[in-house]
């Protein structure tokens, strides 16, 4: 049995062999993850690798290094935590990372860029085959690029300008208070027809497409696919969103469960070069 589990700032979602096992909030106090991670284990199961893809940026000593959207986590052994529980290898990488590896595919001649945008906004790259990750898998990290349109708005990171700011769902739920529109609901609201919904949602546009404009320049991908909450507002953002880039873009094929297949694929692909 393989484990695929992708780790958010704001939910996180586990599948066993491709299939979808349970759903979670994240923990706000770092000690209650365990807890979680305990609940994605079932029970009486051989597990033969864990994949996690998580929204932090976790250290080759196994410990987060850097969470701008929940730094309490900083210092936490992950890794040792993760082993523990599923007495497993776990291999680790970055959460859009993971969701890139799903939405690609088994595709050998092209390369994609995922773009996701949840409580944050990040991206992951592969091509042909071949994800990229960096030195400390910490490669692709969109939502901290500065756009114009982004102005001084501060970000989480501390700095100003980053399209993460004014893009990322948090940006959006805080927007969508003035609106009375609830949080968590605005793309689906906009999938419907809500015209404040949508409004706001095309208020994003021009950032996003600046960040993923330069992203294309500097990779030369393929496609785009849009993920994260976002992928529920429907075909007529992405549309939006491509008129602006100078590649197709299309919707998140697996949706809220792309990062946790493609840490399940990378599992995988960890087991077998090491068997």
């Amino acid at each position: 049995m393989m484990i695929g589990i992708d780790i958010g700032a704001t939910s996180c979602r586990a599948v066993v062999d491709g299939r979808p096992l349970a759903e979670a909030s994240t923990p706000t106090p770092p000690r209650a993850l365990g807890d979680v991670l305990r609940s994605f284990r079932p029970r009486g199961a051989a597990i033969e690798g864990v994949g996690i893809g998580f929204a932090a940026s976790v250290g080759a000593d196994g410990r987060v290094a850097a969470w701008s959207n929940r730094p309490a986590y900083v210092g936490l052994d992950v890794d040792t935590l993760a082993r523990s529980i599923f007495d497993a290898p776990v291999v680790w990488l970055d959460d859009c990372a993971a969701a890139a590896v799903a939405e690609h595919g088994d595709e050998a001649t092209t390369s994609t860029l995922y773009v996701g945008v949840g409580t944050g906004i990040g991206a992951g790259f592969v091509d042909r085959g071949r994800l990229l990750e960096g030195a400390t898998r910490s490669a692709m990290a969109l939502g901290h690029v500065r756009v114009p349109s982004a102005g001084d708005a501060p970000c989480t990171c501390g700095a100003r300008g980053c399209v993460q700011a004014v893009a990322s769902g948090r940006a959006l739920a805080s927007k969508g208070v003035e609106l009375r529109l609830p949080p968590g609901k605005i793309a689906a609201s906009a999938a419907q027809g809500d015209p404040q919904a949508r409004s706001l949602l095309m208020s994003i546009v021009e950032p996003l497409a600046e960040a993923v404009a330069l992203a294309c320049k500097l990779l030369d991908p393929t496609r785009v696919v849009l993920g994260g909450g976002l992928s529920e507002a429907g075909p007529w953002l992405t549309a939006a969103l491509g008129a602006r880039v100078p590649v197709p873009v299309v919707g998140a094929r697996h949706g809220r469960l792309s990062a946790a297949l493609g840490a399940l694929a990378h599992a995988r692909a960890h087991v077998r070069r090491n068997a």
